[in-house]
């Protein structure tokens, strides 16, 4: 069975070879270089498309339809052939753009695995305290494996690319701390096992001392 996102690069690679040329000479597809790999544009601006491929690429809309000529901004969400595919020198080329995303779900995901997702979707993440006051807004320090525990725009949402998000983390998930907690409970274990160690040599010793007593001779009076 095919994945969605299989089926989405087989529908707009058919939409590739029925669209119309979309930029401004139109006329065919994209020249590259006989067997190139293909690129990854999809998460970057159209406007760092190469200048060549601008032109004769085909562009549709969020709807997969085709849109009247080149577009000028924009974020390149899907495109065709997929990255790091083999292409030859007649391959179509065809680019989904839009304006606006639906903001991504980041809870549950680490920073790093947050921020690879918001930058697939044309955004950018910023870590902030909380999401409740404007003041509270400021950067805040994390690391890529903490986990994001809350996000200020609603998954879903309507934003427009190129906009940040902010999250708020779980320190519980930076290492450092976590370290530092692995560190003070085996240094508990150690001093319990070398308090019970001391508290049975005392018992051994006083058990000892108490034994040779008892088989000491007696002396006659």
């Amino acid at each position: 069975m095919l994945s969605p996102s299989t089926l989405r690069h087989l529908t707009l690679g058919a939409l590739a070879l029925l669209a119309p040329a979309g930029g401004a000479h139109g006329g065919g597809p994209y020249r590259g270089p006989q067997d190139a790999t293909m690129e990854s544009y999809v998460g970057r601006a159209v406007s760092e498309l190469p200048e060549e491929l601008r032109q004769r690429a085909r562009f549709l809309g969020p709807d997969l339809q085709p849109l009247d000529g080149a577009p000028t901004h924009g974020c390149v969400r899907l495109q065709h052939p997929a990255h790091g595919s083999r292409i030859d020198a007649a391959a179509d080329y065809a680019f989904v753009v839009s304006n606006a995303v639906a903001t991504p779900n980041f809870v549950g995901l680490s920073l790093g695995e947050a921020r690879a997702l918001a930058g697939a979707s044309c955004l950018s993440l910023t870590v902030v305290p909380s999401c409740g006051k404007a003041e509270d807004r400021s950067s805040a320090a994390a690391t890529p494996a903490s986990r994001v525990v809350a996000q200020c725009t609603a998954a879903g949402s309507s934003i427009d690319v190129g906009n940040q998000v902010g999250v708020v983390v779980s320190p519980a998930d930076d290492p450092v701390p976590l370290l530092l907690m692995l560190a003070a409970g085996a240094a508990a274990l150690f001093l319990l096992a070398l308090g019970c160690a001391l508290w049975f040599y005392v018992r051994y010793s006083a058990a000892r001392d108490e034994l040779a007593i008892f088989k000491a001779p007696k002396r006659k009076p």
